[in-house]
């Protein structure tokens, strides 16, 4: 997978004890600058999907700094018309495309940005 782009597995977490987890998590590595990374929690809901962005924590294997000054994003990501992608929402900067998949077995997401135009990646 390139940067702008993961996939959002089930959160094995999640369970009567902690209801509140997200039902999928993933992480993310923008494109913009250094390329900062972000954790995804995806809560499903009945026609919908809350999705939040927030700043990774850790230094990266790749030894990349977390960035401090970056604020977490959350976003409603609705059904689109056309069927193609599944689902998306919008940031100011991006468009952001949910897809159902599976791997293994399970059921998981595929979570694409699309920068929007005129907006510097």
């Amino acid at each position: 997978m390139g940067r702008d782009e993961c996939i959002v597995w089930p959160n094995k977490t999640k369970d009567s004890e902690h209801p509140t987890r997200p039902d999928f998590r993933g992480t993310i590595r923008l494109s913009v600058g250094a390329g900062p990374y972000y954790s995804l929690g995806l809560w499903k809901g009945k026609n919908s999907f809350n999705l939040w962005f927030t700043p990774w924590d850790k230094v990266s294997r790749t030894g990349v700094a977390p960035a401090s000054d970056l604020t977490p994003i959350k976003i409603k990501l609705l059904p689109t018309r056309s069927g193609d992608p599944a689902f998306s929402g919008e940031t100011r900067k991006a468009v952001v495309e949910l897809r159902p998949a599976s791997c293994n077995g399970q059921e998981v997401f595929w979570l694409k940005l699309v920068a929007k135009k005129g907006v510097g990646r």
